[in-house]
């Protein structure tokens, strides 16, 4: 099968937009979770880990998120379960 550039680059684009939107619903923990660690902190102690926190967890997401993309864009990302269901 022939395919051209701009149809891999299409579906990594998909690849990253799907990831992002999934990304987006589920980034409200990330909040709660720095928020539940610093808020005892003294507030120099805790202003450093908030953008200290945030940082790191901006930085992971992108990272992630392009080596998920690029995996789910070349068919390396696959379900669980469609793969338990089709073993049987």
């Amino acid at each position: 099968m022939v395919t051209n550039d701009s149809d891999i680059d299409m579906d990594l684009l998909s690849s990253i937009f799907k990831i992002v939107l999934i990304d987006l619903v589920l980034s409200g923990d990330n909040a709660v979770v720095i928020g539940m660690a610093a808020h005892r902190l003294p507030p120099r102690q805790r202003k450093f880990a908030i953008l200290f926190g945030g940082g790191a967890a901006i930085v992971l997401r992108i990272a992630l998120t392009m080596i998920a993309a690029r995996q789910h864009a070349r068919g390396d990302l696959h379900h669980p379960y469609r793969r338990l269901h089709h073993e049987h």
